[in-house]
């Protein structure tokens, strides 16, 4: 039979981790996170800081010269990277409470990715009649990956750093009263 727990000093090298998941995870965000193409020609490239901050993009025409078009950020990506740049800044924190912080930032910033894509896929197909399809690329799924690793790792690390709870026994004292 074969022991199933994990000791403390196991752990210890895998929890070092959460901050580079974080900059992985931060990192990704410069990477292509979306294109969006109308009957299999791509219309728009755009990576996850474009996308938080905003960009220009040039849109072939039939005739002429391409036009160019501001897309506006779009804001639940800019908490999302916000929040991964926080959970980083706690990560690289000793102390339990950071962990915890870390752990809930992870959780959010992935959380609003989800829920862009949500938006994005219902927005685009809404505007687009349906002609317009949207396909998310190598950095929102490393994006996602690294987030949900670096909010598992953070909580191993709040869990060998947070003290030890003293379940010994006091003497008992009778109510006053």
């Amino acid at each position: 039979m074969t022991n199933l727990q994990i000791t403390e000093s196991e752990l210890r090298p895998a929890a070092k981790l959460s901050p580079a998941a974080f900059l992985l995870a931060v990192l990704s965000f410069a990477l292509p996170f979306i294109s969006v193409s109308c009957q299999r020609q791509a219309v728009a490239k755009l990576s996850g800081l474009e996308l938080a901050t905003g960009t220009t993009i040039h849109q072939p025409a039939l005739l002429g010269a391409p036009q160019e078009k501001k897309v506006e950020g779009l804001p639940i990506v800019a908490i999302a990277l916000l929040a991964a740049v926080g959970g980083l800044v706690l990560a690289v924190l000793k102390q339990p409470k950071a962990q915890i912080g870390s752990t809930a930032l992870a959780f959010v910033s992935a959380g609003c990715l989800l829920m862009m894509r949500s938006e994005l896929n219902s927005q685009i197909t809404e505007q687009g009649m349906g002609l317009l399809v949207v396909n998310y690329h190598s950095g929102f799924y490393l994006a996602l990956l690294f987030l949900m690793l670096s909010a598992v790792l953070s909580f191993l690390r709040y869990q060998i750093a947070k003290p030890p709870v003293d379940f010994s026994a006091s003497p008992y004292a009778p109510p006053v009263g």
